[in-house]
């Protein structure tokens, strides 16, 4: 991080930088860490597959549970939760969650180091798309749209601001249906700068306890086993940095 004192990983839901990027959240010696989660509200009276699978009669009620599930998963490690009011399923949201991230860490970015989703998960060009609708088969996870929407609003907001710097990290379990060297590719070529790849071995146990902290997401995103969950824990943390 060089002379810069705080981190702020951005998170695109809740939960998203525990899974990643709890390696760098962990770090010791950052005078501030902070989660900036962009999607924080959902309208009440939505029902989707998402919220009724986790026990959710709306997404309503789902994103107001969840909002205190980080809370306290981050008051437990000393890391400052940041809202910023993106609003699930909705784009137009998202540039008000990007002035609400400005007006808290871009005043002085000089202290900061960002990091942004990397927007891990499969990409599916034309072709394949045609053949999954004729197959009607699935081609494995896609990229989420708002991982890589976080990513490239936020992403837009950094570069033009004097003095900020940032880098990526690997979602978690996105990663899984992308090939790493690709994504590297991807990202260097956007941001038009070299990027190292660097890489992490969490805390097992450490990071399965923050990760649990998210109840209501637990067992479906973790797995439904002990063994299933602490395999989830134990896999290596992958970043893109400067």
């Amino acid at each position: 991080m060089g002379d810069r004192t705080s981190l702020c990983v951005v998170s695109p839901h809740f939960d998203d930088a525990i899974y990643s990027a709890f390696v760098a959240l962990t770090l010791p010696g950052l005078k501030q860490r902070a989660v900036a989660t962009v999607i924080t509200i959902a309208p009440a009276g939505k029902v989707t597959a998402w919220a009724t699978h986790t026990g959710f009669k709306d997404t309503g009620v789902e994103h107001l549970a969840r909002a205190q599930e980080d809370i306290a998963v981050l008051a437990e490690l000393g890391v400052q939760p940041v809202h910023l009011g993106g609003v699930s399923e909705s784009s137009a949201s998202l540039q008000g969650a990007v002035e609400e991230f400005a007006r808290v860490f871009l005043a002085a970015p000089q202290e900061w180091v960002f990091l942004l989703p990397a927007g891990a998960g499969r990409h599916v060009g034309r072709v394949a798309r045609l053949c999954r609708r004729i197959l009607k088969r699935p081609l494995g996870q896609m990229a989420h749209p708002e991982h890589t929407g976080s990513r490239d609003a936020l992403r837009r907001r950094l570069r033009a601001t004097p003095g900020a710097q940032w880098g990526y990290y690997v979602e978690h379990p996105y990663v899984t249906f992308d090939s790493v060297s690709e994504l590297g590719t991807r990202l260097r070529s956007a941001d038009r700068a070299p990027l190292r790849r660097v890489q992490y071995e969490p805390d097992p146990q450490a990071k399965l306890h923050s990760a649990q902290g998210y109840v209501s997401q637990a067992r479906v995103a973790l797995g439904t086993t002990p063994a299933e969950q602490l395999t989830f824990a134990s896999r290596a943390e992958l970043y893109f940095l400067r």
